[in-house]
């Protein structure tokens, strides 16, 4: 079964070379499950998501992917959700730590 195309942001190999280790794996990791199934449910619950449907997946170390996903476009009003036509990740954010003074 062939996974959901995945469309990544122009300099996205630049970013990844500088990413640490851990947060490198963990985002091979997240883009191979996202692509065989962006609806998953534990994928989703660990993502945070904005007002507009878009993703933030913890990378550890601080890093987090922001990705979303795009849907064919309904032919009639269902209660299923559309299917996913394309994951597109669209950048990486450090976060650093914060500390209570």
């Amino acid at each position: 079964m062939p996974g959901t195309p995945i469309k990544k942001y122009r300099g996205f190999d630049d970013d990844y070379n500088g990413l640490p280790d851990k947060a490198r794996d963990a985002l091979n990791t997240f883009l191979r499950e996202v692509s065989l199934d962006p609806d998953d449910r534990n994928l989703l619950e660990i993502s945070g998501r904005n007002k507009n449907g878009d993703f933030a997946y913890p990378l550890g170390e601080g890093w987090v992917v922001y990705w979303a996903v795009k849907r064919e476009k309904a032919r009639f009003i269902s209660i299923r959700t559309p299917k996913p036509i394309l994951v597109e990740i669209y950048g990486f954010h450090f976060f650093a730590e914060f500390k209570w003074m």
